[in-house]
């Protein structure tokens, strides 16, 4: 796990911070149901994949970069470190999205509990 970080680089801290924080918030507005937590969560998750597009494209970029001079890359070995590079920028992806989806779920399995709460008080 620890060279799964390295491997991202700095971007994987705010992507795991806020992706926690992320899933806390889900979790809480699945068990409570609280609409002003709506508003929060889809401001995180906005943030969320603002955070992994700048870190995939910042490490492409990057991987690009070092790639576009002969003397530091020869032409036999240029697809191998593209490979290596281009999996080391989506380390931040293959982190982000998942928590996305988990606190996807969670925010899905809140919106129902409320619909039929409000479907049960409405039948009376």
């Amino acid at each position: 796990m620890a060279e799964f970080f390295v491997e991202g680089g700095w971007g994987m801290y705010p992507v795991l911070v806020i992706g926690l924080i992320l899933l806390a918030s889900a979790g809480r507005y699945a068990f409570d149901g609280e609409p002003v937590r709506l508003r929060f969560i889809t401001a995180l998750s906005l943030t969320q994949l603002a955070f992994i597009a700048a870190t995939v494209v910042g490490g492409a970029s990057k991987v690009f970069w070092y790639l576009e001079s002969p003397e530091r890359v020869s032409d036999a070995q240029l697809p191998r470190i593209f490979a290596e590079g281009m999996k080391e920028c989506s380390r931040s992806a293959v982190l982000g999205f998942p928590l996305l989806g988990l606190a996807l779920i969670l925010v899905t399995i809140g919106v129902y509990r409320v619909g039929s709460r409000e479907l049960a008080a409405s039948r009376g």
